[in-house]
């Protein structure tokens, strides 16, 4: 389901937002709180009749008929029902994907500045790179981890992310590897297009996307609708234009959760499939050596309200301490290198503390063991009042 349901942010008129997180629908719907126990009717299951029945309880016939119509039209116009109205217009939105040369910018405008004139100001303004100079390390360095969170709560990992990214050669290739929020599991989301945002666009890879795509695909989807939406690698791009060059090389992957695996208590590589394409991706280090440069789009701990957690959380207060130590005893298996140890973890503790990367950060372990974590910064971020984000940076050595 790509539905995304969240309860009304207007005080003064309750009830349930409903919006498409995939866009095929740019429709956001309010549904105030006295229809939505007619919602369940909606499921493929009940007829129209029934829920005609079901209104008439508290309504005569002839409201309940209007009733059953109006929210069925409402819902089906907006792009909600899965119709036939509606797998017209998905296929209509992918195929447009299809035969775009380019990924455009979809947070422009929103998530940050939506011309380039205000995108530099607004990083020159926040990015603090100058206070995360540290000891230079003389290490070959290959990649650095840094949040998707929304820029307004992460500047001071993007400002280490920053920092560590003058170690990285401009005409490098960029593979930037991030999370996907709305793929499938164990699946890598490839593209041969480049991204454009107001910065530019970057120069892309098809020759690499595809051989990746080839070696293993049943572990992969070419031309994932999913990056048409995601921010995970678009906040990225946008970083890498502002502070490498507009026309930076960049190879995007999407990762989706490694939830077989997860589920069953065993390695990911013990799926064939994603054996294959870590291989492949070994493969390509290896070709590129120095001449390329990988970064990881994650979050870690997602707590509290918003997340299905039973308690509001919030940061400085001794839950998340707790977090806190969670997570560095994780990062510190990044640190040893350990893959092993950090997947144990992942399974052991995915469903209380919910990382948002765990999968991209093995599937990096997989293409480098002898990388060896540097943790920059760390902090937590009050998404909202009754909810958590934990993030921060790290430097890859090798």
């Amino acid at each position: 389901m790509d539905l995304d349901f969240q309860p009304s942010p207007v005080e003064e008129n309750p009830g349930l937002l409903i919006r498409d997180c995939l866009h095929f629908s740019d429709t956001t719907l309010l549904i105030p709180n006295y229809l939505l126990r007619f919602l369940r009717f909606f499921d493929g299951c009940h007829t129209r009749g029934q829920l005609v029945e079901e209104i008439s309880r508290s309504a005569n016939r002839e409201t309940a008929v209007g009733l059953e119509s109006h929210l069925f039209e409402t819902l089906d116009s907006a792009g909600f029902l899965e119709s036939e109205s509606f797998l017209a217009r998905r296929e209509a939105v992918l195929e447009e994907f299809r035969r775009s040369p380019i990924r455009a910018a979809t947070h422009a405008g929103s998530a940050y500045p939506g011309t380039a004139e205000e995108i530099r100001a607004y990083f020159d303004a926040n990015l603090r790179i100058e206070s995360f100079r540290g000891e230079p390390d003389h290490r070959p360095m290959v990649g650095i981890a840094a949040p998707h969170i929304s820029f307004e709560g992460g500047w001071s990992s993007y400002s280490a992310m920053a920092s560590a990214l003058r170690n990285a050669a401009p005409d490098s290739l960029f593979v930037v590897m991030g999370t996907s929020h709305y793929g499938e599991r164990d699946q890598f989301g490839l593209t041969a297009k480049a991204f454009e945002t107001p910065l530019g666009t970057t120069r892309p890879e098809p020759d690499l996307a595809k051989r990746l795509a080839e070696a293993s695909p049943g572990a992969s989807i070419w031309e994932d609708y999913c990056h048409a939406v995601d921010h995970s690698l678009e906040f990225h791009v946008l970083l890498l234009q502002h502070l490498v060059r507009p026309d930076v090389r960049v190879l995007p992957i999407l990762v989706g959760g490694f939830g077989s695996a997860m589920q069953a208590g065993t390695a990911p590589e013990a799926n064939p499939a994603l054996a294959r394409l870590f291989s492949a991706l070994r493969d390509l280090a290896d070709e590129e050596g120095r001449k390329i440069f990988w970064l990881l789009s994650v979050d870690m701990a997602h707590m509290g309200e918003r997340y299905g957690d039973e308690f509001a959380a919030q940061v400085s207060t001794d839950a998340m301490a707790a977090v806190e130590g969670i997570d560095r005893a994780r990062v510190a298996m990044l640190e040893a290198g350990d893959a092993s140890a950090f997947w144990s973890d992942v399974v052991k503790r995915d469903a209380e503390l919910k990382w948002c990367g765990s999968s991209t950060l093995y599937a990096f372990m997989q293409v480098y063991p002898d990388a060896r974590a540097n943790l920059l910064h760390y902090e937590q971020w009050n998404i909202d009042p009754a909810s958590v984000v934990s993030f921060g940076s790290l430097a890859f050595h090798r």
